[in-house]
């Protein structure tokens, strides 16, 4: 996993910080977009989705980051959901085994996505 202590731009791709937290005493990383993008494919097993969409929810909280299309960081578990499934249908979530997941900025969203 690729660690950043703030948000880069390459090649036009939003790499969002790394977030961080503790869990029980023992730190944790997690990479936002990457979570987002394998939500929103369905990579995630039915019994840990919620789970992984409630630690997305708390990074996006606790980073006040909004995603393209999105105006506000959303409200629960399963706004993240379907957010989530939504950057991933437009293309606006992904990864790059070398760099980590990224989100494509809100201007070159597909008009109907956009808010």
């Amino acid at each position: 996993m690729v660690i950043r202590e703030r948000l880069e731009v390459i090649g036009g791709r939003v790499f969002p910080a790394t977030c961080r937290f503790d869990f029980d005493g023992a730190p944790m990383e997690v990479d936002v977009a990457k979570s987002l993008w394998a939500l929103g494919h369905g990579l995630i097993p039915v019994r840990g989705e919620r789970t992984m969409a409630a630690v997305v929810l708390m990074c996006l909280d606790q980073q006040s980051m909004s995603l393209p299309g999105e105006d506000t960081v959303p409200a629960d578990v399963d706004q993240v959901l379907g957010v989530a499934r939504r950057l991933v249908a437009v293309g606006a979530v992904g990864h790059d085994d070398e760099l980590g997941g990224y989100l494509v900025p809100r201007y070159d969203l597909p008009a109907a996505f956009r808010k």
